[in-house]
C-alpha cells in the first residue's frame, strides 16, 4: 500500500481484511473504523483527484487506486471503508457491493446486461459476504467499530 493509506488502514482497521478478487487480478479490501472525516481527509491526501465525499450520515465509503507491490505487477484495489458496525444495514452493504462491482467491471470492460443479470448479482452477493464476513471478524475480536 501506499505509506498513507498503509497508515489509514492501521489507523482505521481495527479490523480489516483483503480478498483476491479472481478472474480480475485485483484485491478488495475492506476494513472498519472510526472518525470517517479523518480517514475521508486522508485518503483525499493520498490521492488527489480522487475527491471522496463525506457527510455525517456516511456510513461507508468506496474507491478504487492502482498499487504496486515492491518487486511485482501493479494490481488494482478496490476499498470499502466501513464505520460503524452498529450501524451496518444490509442496504449500506449492497450500496457499497455494487460500488465494487461497477468499478470492477468498468476496468474490464464488462456491461451489465438487464436480460441475463445473473454474473453481475453473483458478484455483488460475494462482495456483501465479504463484508459480513469482516464485521463478524469485527465481532469475535470484541471490537465494535462506533462513528465519532
Amino acid at each position: 500500500m501506499c505509506q498513507i493509506c498503509g497508515t489509514l488502514i492501521d489507523y482505521l482497521g481495527r479490523v480489516y481484511k483483503t480478498f483476491d478478487i479472481a478472474p480480475f487480478f485485483s484485491k478488495l479490501i475492506i476494513g472498519m473504523g472510526d472518525e470517517p472525516s479523518k480517514v475521508v481527509a486522508q485518503i483525499n491526501l493520498a490521492h488527489p483527484g480522487l475527491n471522496v465525499e463525506f457527510t455525517s450520515d456516511t456510513g461507508g465509503v468506496t474507491y478504487e487506486r492502482f498499487y504496486k507491490p515492491k518487486g511485482k505487477k501493479n494490481e488494482r484495489q478496490y476499498i470499502i471503508l466501513i464505520f460503524d458496525t452498529d450501524e451496518l444495514t444490509p442496504s449500506l452493504v449492497a450500496h457499497e457491493a455494487v460500488h465494487v462491482v461497477n468499478f470492477v467491471y468498468q476496468h474490464v470492460g464488462q456491461k451489465i446486461d438487464k436480460d441475463n443479470d445473473e454474473v453481475n448479482a453473483y458478484h455483488v452477493g460475494w462482495v456483501v459476504d465479504r463484508v459480513y464476513e469482516v464485521k463478524e471478524e469485527a465481532e469475535k475480536q470484541h471490537k465494535p467499530i462506533k462513528k465519532k
